[in-house]
């Protein structure tokens, strides 16, 4: 199994962006959502289904493979009275080999629900070491062929949800 981290921020620089963050609270969302993603892929790749984990976006996959992608919206700040509460959303796409399809669905129902499920591996750490003051999936969505990088797969995506200041 390989685990693939993402990159990261570095400091502040530039000028206040709309909606009243300035510079230091925009890097700072950002390093939050790199730290994040990156404890999102680390517990997924404690999963035996998939042979490689993405904590960023690739130009192609090798199946089976997860990939953590940016949510939509990405993020929602202001949650709250406390106006550093963040809502970070990211959305888990799970591909796996087409070519063995019933083999792939029967891997991929054990991602939905269960022991080894998506959803029991990211909320079992609410706090993702630190990262999060709370971690959920909120949706299995597109369950079946799904296409990446021009390339079909069996598959599904998630939706996670988590919040940090």
């Amino acid at each position: 199994m390989t685990f693939i981290p993402s990159g990261g921020f570095g400091p502040a620089t530039g000028t206040p962006v709309a909606g009243g963050l300035g510079p230091s609270l925009t890097v700072a969302i950002l390093n939050n959502y790199t730290a994040i993603r990156d404890k999102i892929a680390e517990q997924l790749a404690t999963l035996d289904t998939f042979l490689t984990v993405h904590a960023t976006v690739p130009m192609a996959i090798v199946a089976p493979a997860a990939v953590v992608v940016p949510g939509n919206p990405i993020i929602t700040p202001h949650e709250s009275m406390d106006p550093g509460l963040v809502t970070y959303r990211f959305q888990i796409i799970a591909a796996l080999q087409s070519q063995t399809e019933q083999y792939a669905q029967n891997q991929l129902d054990q991602l939905i629900t269960g022991a080894t499920s998506i959803p029991t591996v990211l909320e079992a750490d609410q706090k993702l070491n630190a990262a999060t003051y709370t971690v959920q999936v909120t949706e299995a969505a597109e369950y079946g062929v799904i296409d990446y990088a021009a390339q079909r797969y069996i598959g599904a995506r998630f939706l996670v949800e988590a919040t940090s200041s």
